[in-house]
């Protein structure tokens, strides 16, 4: 019997948004780990806190505000807050 490791990863504010936005900004290693089914995603509570700060200071552009920018996203990609 064959067994598959899973690991649990908090996601860093940048690599999250580097995924989104501009993915060759991360290794190769990290954009297979996030592509990885079987492990579990988080994003903190402090991150979105983090985006909602730098797009309110102008500093990070983004589609939407934060507040209807992040949850769909993390929906889409298995994410979990």
């Amino acid at each position: 019997m064959g067994s598959t490791m899973h690991t649990v990863n908090i996601l860093d504010t940048h690599v999250w948004l580097w995924a989104l936005i501009s993915p060759q900004r991360i290794s190769t290693a990290i954009r297979d780990l996030l592509a990885e089914a079987e492990n579990r995603l988080f994003l903190s509570a402090a991150s979105a806190w983090e985006i909602a700060i730098k797009w309110r200071l102008g500093k990070l552009p983004l589609l939407d505000p934060p507040a209807q920018f992040i949850p769909p996203r993390l929906v889409r990609d298995g994410i979990e807050p």
